[in-house]
């Protein structure tokens, strides 16, 4: 499974890290959306590269985003993080509202980069180009 998430955003960096630290089977992989497999996946959903306001969970052939993405991810993690599957039963139109508030202030917040930061050595291999 695929995680694109905005490599200039101070918070998506750390949700990156975050998951891939407790991602003990290595479901996971991680592609910013200015690499080029990032973009690629960005452009096909109908994104925008520049201001990326969702993460996208390319699970197969299925793309999940905003808070489906964000609910099954977690979801996956195992422990106490699968009891997120219980967002679900919240009606999606509520869950992607909060989502969208959030990303929409998420530089504010945390802060913006000029450019995507290496991924720590310990995790080099699970970022696509």
């Amino acid at each position: 499974m695929l995680i694109v998430y905005d490599g200039l955003c101070n918070f998506c960096n750390g949700w990156v890290r975050f998951v891939a630290e407790r991602d003990k089977e290595g479901l996971f992989t991680f592609a910013s959306t200015r690499s080029i497999t990032g973009s690629k996946i960005m452009q096909t959903a109908g994104l925008s590269i520049e201001d990326p306001q969702s993460i996208i969970l390319v699970d197969g052939d299925r793309h999940l985003f905003k808070s489906d993405a964000v609910v099954a991810i977690l979801s996956r993690l195992g422990g106490l993080w699968a009891l997120a599957g219980a967002c679900r039963a919240l009606p999606r139109p509520f869950r992607d509202f909060c989502y969208s508030q959030f990303a929409q202030r998420r530089y504010a917040l945390f802060g913006r980069r000029n450019n995507c930061p290496l991924p720590p050595p310990e995790f080099c291999d699970r970022f696509l180009p």
